[in-house]
């Protein structure tokens, strides 16, 4: 719900194991009900308006869609009000072919989905054309060095949000989400360099 979803590190997709899934979900409800959509400039508000009237019908469409295909809407999905604003958007029983959970909405909508394991999770979170970033929340040590070895993303967070970045490090996405360079930290040199190969022979 960060900036109102309009990073393209911001987490869209959460898959959790069921028998945590109720607690989870009443605590994620929690706090989403509790961010206040209004002007950003007052200290109040936690998420603010979409970037452009475009951007916001384009939002829209992906919550008629998720009326339309039944998803269930645990909070918000209302496609009224006013100027370029909307509120905070939580739909579970999604299909995975559905395009809620296949494209990037840039908004603020969140597809939850109950998983039975940590192997179906893994399996989900890499089918998907796309692999900017990626995170996995436990306390098992081993776990998180499978998911950092086996999730197909180019940058992978354990125990913190997925649109957390820092500048000094490396950044971007594998398959759909790269541009086959990185940018930012000592990466940077090469992302804004053109190499030339030059053959010389002395004329001597």
């Amino acid at each position: 719900m960060l900036a109102a979803g309009q990073r393209c590190t911001a987490t869209s997709r959460v898959y959790v194991q069921r028998p945590v899934a109720t607690e989870f979900r009443e605590l994620l409800l929690a706090q989403v009900n509790r961010l206040v959509v209004g002007n950003p400039y007052d200290e109040a508000t936690d998420i603010g308006p979409m970037s452009s009237p475009e951007q916001r019908d384009t939002v829209v469409e992906y919550l008629r869609l998720a009326h339309e295909e039944g998803a269930d809407i645990l909070v918000g999905a209302k496609a009224d009000g006013e100027g370029c604003f909307l509120e905070p958007t939580v739909l579970t029983g999604v299909a995975p072919s559905s395009r809620l959970v296949r494209e990037e909405i840039f908004g603020p909508v969140l597809v939850l989905t109950e998983v039975e394991d940590f192997d179906e999770a893994l399996a989900a979170a890499n089918d998907t054309v796309f692999g900017l970033s990626a995170s996995l929340f436990t306390s098992n040590i081993s776990k998180a060095m499978q998911f950092v070895r086996r999730i197909n993303s180019g940058l992978v967070h354990v125990n913190r949000e997925t649109a957390s970045v820092e500048p000094h490090v490396p950044f971007g996405g594998v398959k759909a989400s790269s541009s086959m360079n990185r940018e930012q930290g000592k990466a940077a040199r090469t992302f804004f360099t053109t190499t030339k190969t030059v053959y010389l022979r002395s004329p001597n």
